[in-house]
């Protein structure tokens, strides 16, 4: 409630909860519908259309997507195969452990750099954020599902045709 608050003038408000589990489904019932539905019954002056974003499993997933990406990030030049990564990006989330896969990555592309040269999984989020390949990541289901809510929200709102 408090983060529709802030967004009261705001257009939309995009919630993230990681799935935790091979479906969005449980995630949306525990941590998004109860907010969701306190926020569409309050009285108060805030953001009502408020959007999840629910990647499965975790986040750690997403970044998967994009081995070109990952591989720039780590500064690391192994073809994808040899580091673990899925075949395609629609794979990412049938990992049940993304999490750990991006730490075996990483572990991998530490191996030759010295200690304190070792890149940590926390350095890669604002960096992939930035030039993760979004074509890429369309092909990923719960990526696609959220862009395809994006895209019917701003319909309904009137922000696009």
């Amino acid at each position: 409630m408090q983060a529709a608050r802030q967004a009261a003038n705001y257009h939309i408000l995009i919630i993230h909860a990681d799935a935790d589990h091979r479906t969005a489904d449980r995630a949306l019932k525990e941590r998004f519908y109860p907010g969701h539905s306190l926020v569409q019954q309050s009285a108060e002056d805030v953001c009502r259309c408020v959007l999840p974003i629910v990647p499965i499993q975790t986040t750690e997933a997403w970044m998967l997507a994009d081995p070109k990406a990952l591989k720039a990030a780590l500064g690391t030049s192994p073809k994808a195969l040899n580091l673990g990564l899925p075949s395609k990006a629609k794979l990412v989330e049938t990992d049940s452990n993304p999490k750990q896969t991006l730490k075996m990555i990483i572990g991998k592309a530490n191996i030759h750099r010295p200690r304190h040269r070792h890149i940590e999984l926390n350095s890669l989020y604002a960096i992939l954020g930035r030039t993760i390949d979004l074509s890429l990541l369309r092909n990923v289901p719960a990526y696609q599902r959220f862009g395809d809510d994006l895209e019917s929200t701003f319909k309904a709102i009137n922000l696009i045709d």
